[in-house]
């Protein structure tokens, strides 16, 4: 282990409050050197401005202000490259450059542009917005040597053109011009996640698939005209040959989320609507589904009925709430463990995590279906009681149906989550219970529909009119 290094001005001491972690204490990466600059800059305009330039010169000021500003755009630059080599696929070359040594931001962010623009369209709009701003840095000091000294290395001086510097056109300017940096990052750090389940074509993101499944009529219209025309200006508008196109379709076809949005939803594969009602049931029978009642109301705590409860509590026995419980499991245990496979089991523990922890990726709940079935048969394997303590640790969840019912809806499940709903006597509530799949669903909308620059369809599963059992064909 390395002695950490210290010396009579770089050091600790009190108060603990102006202690800067630095190094592999927090381990800041470029972005976070990025947002130190810029925002360092705008402290010293707020103080220079302020002041009206009485308190602090805009004459001396104008100077570490601007090689902030300067170098934080080097820094959100570099460390937009630095995404693209997870993002490269198909027959996309990146050219060499020294992203290290390079300080000319006119050079990276020319680079930046010529393979922005190749690798995803999305990064289109945000260049259009940064492009002047940038220009502007980089025709005055593309290298970072104006604001740092007097003269140049031929004792030329610096700024000679220019004369003037308005300081108060450089905070707005700025301002802006950062929070646009902070997006292009941010989709940079999006488009990694996306792009690491390689779910795309040569010319198709897999957004733009996305667009497309909304794009295409439901599954049931295509041997129709109506998928010809959908064909035919999905080409037209991406560019794709009819082999891509098909290559497409297959892609939509098999996958989980986009499955949906055609109205032909996979089937899981190992969980059936029997094991859900099992579990379910299970589940129902555990829990006081009055107060989950009194939750999705947003009925406050009867506050009289819980003082009423704590002064009775010394009389209040929780052998008997272990007991009810005991029953519970002893009641349904034999079914569960006879009926239920430890393969659904773990599917079912998938979807209840995807929806938790807010997964969003068919492909990262496939991912975590194969970690929870590898973990439940590793359970049965260690015998019956490990087995039965991580099956009622799901039932014990009580958000269980919520998630379940959220990630059922997401893959199209609609007739599963009606008829879960109805079993547990909560269909009133089925606005709150799915509330969150609505804002994530409703957030993939928008932005393919401002993608595609048009109003797109609604499929089945963005819909909350859900039909209960046996009210004629599910959808």
């Amino acid at each position: 282990m390395l002695e950490r290094f210290a010396n009579e001005t770089f050091r600790n001491s009190s108060p603990s409050w102006a202690n800067a972690c630095v190094g592999n204490n927090g381990s800041p990466g470029i972005v976070d050197y990025a947002e130190g600059f810029a925002n360092a800059a705008n402290v010293l305009l707020e103080q220079v401005l302020e002041n009206r330039g009485l308190k602090h010169s805009t004459d001396t000021f104008v100077y570490p202000i601007c090689f902030n500003m300067r170098h934080a755009i080097e820094l959100y630059l570099k460390a937009a490259i630095g995404v693209f080599p997870s993002l490269v696929h198909h027959d996309i070359r990146l050219t060499d450059i020294d992203v290290e040594t390079s300080h000319n931001i006119g050079r990276l962010w020319n680079y930046f542009k010529e393979h922005a623009a190749k690798i995803d369209r999305r990064y289109l709009d945000l260049i259009a917005q940064l492009d002047r701003g940038i220009a502007d840095f980089a025709e005055v000091d593309a290298t970072g040597q104006v604001f740092r000294y007097p003269f140049d290395r031929d004792n030329q001086k610096h700024l000679t053109q220019l004369a003037i510097i308005n300081l108060g056109v450089l905070w707005k300017k700025f301002k802006l011009l950062v929070e646009k940096l902070k997006d292009l990052n941010r989709l940079g750090a999006r488009l990694v996640d996306e792009y690491r389940y390689k779910t795309y074509t040569a010319n198709l993101s897999r957004f733009d698939l996305i667009c497309v499944a909304y794009s295409l009529p439901p599954r049931a219209d295509w041997p129709t005209s109506v998928f010809t025309d959908a064909k035919n200006d999905i080409c037209s508008r991406f560019g794709l040959s009819g082999q891509e196109f098909s290559k497409a379709v297959k892609i939509i076809e098999r996958n989980l989320e986009m499955a949906a949005l055609i109205d032909a939803p996979k089937p899981f594969l190992h969980l059936t609507v029997t094991h859900l009602q099992l579990f379910f049931d299970s589940w129902r029978d555990y829990h006081d589904l009055d107060k989950l009642r009194r939750q999705f109301k947003g009925v406050p705590n009867d506050v009289d009925a819980l003082i009423k409860e704590a002064e009775s509590y010394e009389a209040f026995d929780l052998r008997d709430i272990l007991d009810d419980k005991r029953d519970v499991r002893m009641t349904a245990w034999p079914r569960l463990s006879n009926e239920v496979t430890p393969e659904a089991f773990g599917e079912l523990s998938a979807m209840f995590y995807f929806s938790r922890d807010r997964l969003h990726y068919s492909e990262a709940f496939e991912r975590e279906r194969d970690y929870s079935i590898r973990d439940f048969l590793a359970k049965r394997s260690s015998g019956e009681d490990e087995f039965r303590h991580s099956v009622f640790h799901l039932i014990e969840k009580t958000s269980a149906l919520e998630h379940v019912a959220n990630t059922l809806r997401f893959f199209g499940k609609l007739d599963a989550v009606a008829d879960l709903l109805e079993r547990c006597e909560l269909t009133d509530y089925t606005a709150q219970i799915l509330e969150e799949s609505s804002i994530w669903m409703q957030s993939r909308y928008m932005e393919a529909t401002e993608a595609m620059g048009e109003v797109l369809k609604h499929p089945s599963c963005e819909q909350l009119a859900l039909k209960r059992p046996g009210d004629g064909a599910g959808r």
